[in-house]
């Protein structure tokens, strides 16, 4: 017995607009390159990603080389 619902009748769901999605984690020296990589598109499967719309994201936080200032304070 499970206090979930059960959806039988299941509708595709077709937004004008893709919510905006944050998620907390703790970010360690190591994973910064990884971080980067991933802000920049530069690694891994890119098939899921339109290039042409990346230009349009807009950097809330940080400036350009922020890794590396990141790096030097903790060094």
């Amino acid at each position: 017995m499970t206090v979930q619902p059960k959806f039988t009748q299941a509708q595709p769901v077709i937004l004008d607009e893709a919510p905006v999605v944050l998620r907390f984690a703790g970010l360690f020296p190591q994973g910064l390159g990884k971080f980067k990589m991933h802000d920049k598109r530069g690694g891994g499967d890119l098939d899921h990603v339109d290039q042409e719309l990346s230009r349009l994201n807009q950097v809330l936080v940080g400036e350009p080389g922020w890794q590396q200032q990141i790096r030097g304070e903790i060094a």
